[in-house]
């Protein structure tokens, strides 16, 4: 059987890890990025259908920015898909598409769609009430 990398000789080594960080995290969808040039996940599971206080919280960018709350915090932004791919060349959005959008934005483990068109993107998600 062929794989990638063999990680089990990762398994107990010790690796360089800095907990101090100051009052800002590193900040994952801040930093400029050019969408479907490196792909950096191979696939996805499903986890849940909840409400994501990232995508009504944590858009630092776009249409929901005056909501931000989360700079002081842990200074992230979610990544919108309809930002990145001009009107013309986006596709009808389903799962495949958002998942193939976000595997090539950094620092993103998460994806959404809302409303069955809106795909972002998000470092994590945090269900909250609604």
């Amino acid at each position: 059987k062929k794989t990638g990398k063999n990680y089990k000789k990762d398994c107990w080594q010790k690796w360089p890890v800095s907990l101090v960080q100051g009052k800002r995290k590193p900040g994952a969808g801040i930093n400029p990025f050019e969408p479907f040039t490196v792909v950096l996940k191979d696939g996805f599971t499903g986890v849940d259908c909840v409400k994501d206080n990232l995508f009504s919280h944590g858009d630092k960018f776009g249409d929901s920015r005056h909501a931000y709350t989360l700079g002081d915090v842990t200074n992230i932004s979610i990544v919108h898909y309809a930002a990145h791919i001009p009107k013309e060349d986006r596709k009808p959005m389903t799962h495949k598409v958002c998942f193939e959008f976000c595997r090539t934005v950094p620092e993103m483990n998460y994806f959404g769609i809302l409303n069955g068109r809106e795909c972002y993107c998000a470092p994590y998600y945090e269900m909250m009430a609604g």
